[in-house]
């Protein structure tokens, strides 16, 4: 039988130089057919015109509250396979049904976080050239994307919907135990909403570019396509479940919204108890439990680490003053000091900062594992601060440490003289010992003491000169605070 019209194909694909064969979708008529003259080959021959076009996506962006540089992107790729002959392949099933379902979740979460915004970004991604390049095993427009989003995001989390709203089960693919910990928030959601899915198997498509730069991607897509197949000229609008649609967009935007998006697994088996490595892996850990979003210096949670289940506190660092006002608000910090500005403190108190391990496998009643607990930190806790400036030419560190701690008498410092400087009381100069004298300046009240270690980049090795220290105290803890 000599095939002559293309209203009995469905499609055609493959490379003309042969490196790939092609493939042939046939109608169902044609099928018949075919079966009833007792057909057993089909033979195609064609002939293809290239041609070089510049294609693009369409992007946006739904801003998040700028904590993190995270981001979240749901994509769907907008083109088919054209026109074929005098016939118009619409991509209704592959993939209109995506793209409808990634820009109906985007209007549900502009809803959803119209009055808080989310820890991070969420790109809504309509990708250009995956059937082209699908040939060829590539996604150009899908590798574009995730080459840009890198050079502005630390952490990246994908959702590709491909091919869904045909009463088909849907394949929400995940391909590794990254993947999977997202891929199981999303079962629990679908199953909330009486969605069908099979989680078994992997479908590549546009997930393929983030996959191969190891960010965590589900596809959401079915591979079931009923009595159509992907690619015809037959089927109609009608032909999709728009309330099927409608269902996977809520499901997504409700993992978006609710969901832990950026876990990853580490692997904590040859770190060093209490090491900074130990703790930065902890503490990731903890983050990821809240969609990568590090605790806070008045927060706590349990989590299971290294076989054991551990209390863990957010960072003690902070850059922001605001910040530090909203946890002790009798503590007031300058922003400048003479031509120093602010950059960090660093707290160290026996109420925060810390971790414990817990006995058992569970958190103590009343409390539950990987959830955030907040605390009101006690002023009194605080065993010492430190306060970090800069200006041009260096830095200077300045130490508040309790009274208690009995810095002045420590074996590491030594008392040098005893200075007045106007309105701000008796300073001693004091040095701490080594192979050069490195002078610091102290002021001692009831409750605190006060250090001030100055360093700087034309400094000498051996550090200030007594001189240039009293100098620089006389400047700054003279001056007004701005």
């Amino acid at each position: 039988m000599r095939i002559t019209a293309f209203d009995q194909l469905s499609l055609v694909v493959g490379t003309p130089d042969g490196t790939q064969d092609f493939g042939v979708n046939i109608t169902q008529k044609l099928k018949s057919k075919l079966l009833d003259d007792g057909a057993t080959s089909v033979k195609v021959t064609a002939d293809f015109a290239g041609e070089t076009k510049e294609l693009n996506n369409v992007v946006g962006v739904i801003k998040g509250n700028g904590s993190t540089k995270n981001a979240v992107v749901i994509m769907a790729h907008f083109d088919h396979v054209g026109k074929q002959g005098e016939f118009l392949f619409s991509g209704i099933l592959d993939n209109a049904s995506g793209t409808a379902t990634v820009m109906s979740t985007a209007s549900k979460l502009l809803e959803l976080t119209k009055d808080k915004k989310l820890d991070y970004d969420v790109i809504i991604a309509a990708i250009n050239s995956e059937e082209t390049n699908a040939i060829q095993g590539e996604f150009a427009g899908s590798d574009v994307l995730v080459n840009t989003l890198e050079s502005n995001y630390d952490n990246i989390t994908s959702i590709n919907i491909d091919c869904v709203g045909n009463g088909q089960p849907i394949y929400m693919g995940n391909s590794n135990e990254q993947d999977k910990l997202i891929a199981k928030q999303l079962i629990t959601i679908l199953t909330t909403n009486n969605i069908e899915f099979n989680d078994e198997v992997y479908c590549a498509s546009d997930a393929t570019s983030f996959m191969k730069r190891n960010h965590p991607v589900i596809t959401i897509g079915t591979l079931d396509t009923g009595e159509f197949s992907m690619h015809n000229a037959e089927m109609k609008t009608s032909d999709i479940n728009i309330d099927e649609l409608e269902d996977i967009s809520k499901s997504v935007a409700e993992l978006v919204v609710g969901g832990n998006l950026f876990t990853k697994t580490i692997d904590t088996s040859n770190l060093e108890e209490g090491s900074y490595e130990w703790f930065d892996q902890l503490r990731d850990v903890a983050a990821q439990q809240q969609g990568g979003v590090p605790l806070k210096i008045n927060q706590f949670m349990y989590v299971d680490f290294r076989n054991s289940l551990v209390k863990i506190f957010g960072d003690t660092e902070l850059t922001d003053l605001e910040e530090l006002e909203a946890q002790y608000p009798t503590i007031k910090i300058p922003q400048t000091l003479s031509d120093y500005s602010f950059t960090d403190i660093e707290i160290s108190a026996t109420d925060i900062g810390s971790y414990s391990k817990i006995s058992g496998k569970n958190p103590p009643d009343g409390f539950e594992k990987n959830k955030a607990y907040n605390i009101t930190p006690n002023v009194e806790k605080i065993l010492l601060f430190s306060i970090d400036y800069v200006n041009e030419t260096g830095g200077l560190t300045i130490y508040v440490k309790d009274s208690a701690g009995e810095l002045l008498e420590s074996d590491e410092y030594r008392d040098v003289s005893l200075i007045e400087i106007p309105n701000y009381g008796s300073f001693k100069l004091i040095a701490q010992k080594g192979d050069e004298d490195y002078y610091s300046i102290a002021q001692e009240t009831d409750k605190w003491i006060i250090t001030l270690n100055p360093y700087s980049t034309e400094m000498s090795d051996s550090g200030f000169s007594k001189e240039e220290m009293i100098a620089l105290a006389e400047r700054i803890f003279s001056s007004e605070v701005s």
